[in-house]
């Protein structure tokens, strides 16, 4: 077995950290962790929701239902039997721009884990009363998330920056385009982009027992088809003219969102935004959880967010209130993002907010899992690992000019796009489209 090893010291937790590309063309990454107990392993692939064309859209989203419903030799509840009789977890998901199937079980098991999670990518076999039956279960789900208006509010927002297309369809496809979606049709698009070259099988956890690669190699030894550049890539340029969109619907609650550009993941910047992020809503004490929802008892729900792609990105403010509050509410936000904007942001408060974002993130990466998703995000997004240190130090080094020059360059209203869900009628969303355009007036 041919295998390019890349071994790399780090500290803090990634000094056992390896890179791996197997003949096949898959690469394994791998961090070994002393005091685990546990390993958690995922097999990621570059493929999601963005890649679909229109007919397809919930592709992306149905194949990794498709994943669990058979391999040669086993049904899906041989599948479920063979990682829950040994104690073990598994499940996967389907992004905008990548899918993921993942395990997590003592370290005994872990060939198991290998062998199970490499057939579902690479030799599910899709049988057709699987797909009959899981179709009705995707339509399900998307019965499901339409009967939740946050989550409408959010397609709607993402819709009137990319359109309906590439990041800005939803992940699940539509009601119409899924049932569309044949098993033979899905099944091609499976072998076509589910091929070894094209996964990242990331492991972390006690590992010091086992050869990673070869028991990967093997794994997927049996699959033969060759090296193809098929994954692809799209360009969406986002749109952040400002405008409003009112879609009304019969809810208690406006659900809103307040848009503004963003970054891509590779960005320079991306921790600065992360730092902005945590000074408007990170946790109890921010500013905008503090101002609308403390002191004046207009929400319950109200976060920023900040959002990265491999080639766009955007910032947002999201909130759910009454329609009686709706203007209350942006009024106090837009009076906070001016604050910021202007640069009344004390050392004190940049410094707590580092402390804090270094905090959740060290302590999130005590889990084997989060620990598995950090080595596959990086090879996919950086094509490299970041240790725990090179991140740290990113967080540490923005500064309060770098927070205030990309306050003044985002919240701006020329580029920010405001959507919202909620109970209007012709007359009312009419009004309320010029009170939310005049009240944003104070960010130009």
């Amino acid at each position: 077995m041919n295998i390019d090893k890349e071994y790399r010291q780090h500290k803090l937790m990634n000094n056992n950290f390896s890179r791996y590309t197997l003949e096949c063309g898959a690469t394994v990454l791998t961090e070994h962790l002393p005091h685990a107990r546990t390993v958690s392993v995922g097999v990621w692939l570059g493929y999601g929701s963005r890649l679909e064309e229109k007919k397809y859209h919930g592709a992306a989203h149905f194949i990794e239902h498709m994943l669990f419903k058979g391999t040669p030799g086993k049904t899906p509840r041989d599948l479920a039997l063979a990682f829950e009789s040994v104690g073990g977890s598994f499940n996967a998901s389907a992004s905008k721009e990548n899918t993921n199937l993942y395990a997590r079980m003592l370290s005994d098991h872990l060939p198991l884990a290998i062998n199970l999670l490499c057939d579902m990518a690479s030799k599910s076999t899709f049988p057709s009363e699987e797909f009959d039956r899981e179709k009705l279960v995707v339509l399900e789900e998307i019965l499901a998330h339409l009967d939740e208006p946050e989550e409408v509010a959010y397609d709607i927002f993402i819709d009137t920056i990319y359109g309906n297309n590439g990041i800005g369809h939803p992940i699940l496809g539509t009601e119409e385009t899924v049932r569309n979606l044949t098993r033979d049709g899905l099944y091609e698009l499976y072998r076509k982009y589910y091929r070894p070259s094209h996964l990242v099988v990331a492991v972390a956890g006690n590992i010091e027992s086992y050869n990673v690669p070869a028991l990967v190699a093997d794994a997927l030894k049996a699959d033969d088809r060759p090296s193809c550049n098929v994954l692809g890539s799209t360009h969406e340029s986002p749109d952040f003219s400002f405008r409003t969109r009112l879609v009304a619907r019969d809810t208690h609650q406006v659900y809103f969102y307040l848009g503004m550009p963003g970054v891509p993941y590779k960005s320079s910047d991306r921790y600065v935004y992360a730092i902005l992020d945590m000074i408007l809503s990170g946790g109890m004490s921010s500013r905008l959880f503090q101002e609308v929802r403390e002191k004046r008892g207009l929400v319950y729900d109200i976060a920023s967010e900040n959002t990265s792609y491999s080639d766009t990105g955007f910032f947002n403010i999201y909130a759910a209130t009454s329609r009686s509050n709706i203007e209350e509410v942006l009024e106090v936000t837009t009076d906070e993002l001016c604050k910021v904007r202007d640069g009344d942001i004390a050392e004190h408060e940049l410094r707590r907010v580092k402390q804090q974002l270094r905090a959740y993130m060290l302590m999130s990466l005590e889990s084997v899992n989060s620990r598995m998703m950090k080595l596959a995000r990086c090879e996919l997004y950086y094509g490299r690992n970041l240790s725990d240190e090179e991140i740290l130090d990113m967080i540490t080094g923005v500064t309060l000019d770098d927070i205030v020059r990309i306050a003044r360059s985002i919240l701006n209203r020329d580029n920010m796009v405001f959507s919202a869900l909620g109970p209007f009628d012709k007359k009312d969303g009419a009004k309320l489209e010029s009170v939310i355009a005049g009240i944003l007036e104070k960010l130009l």
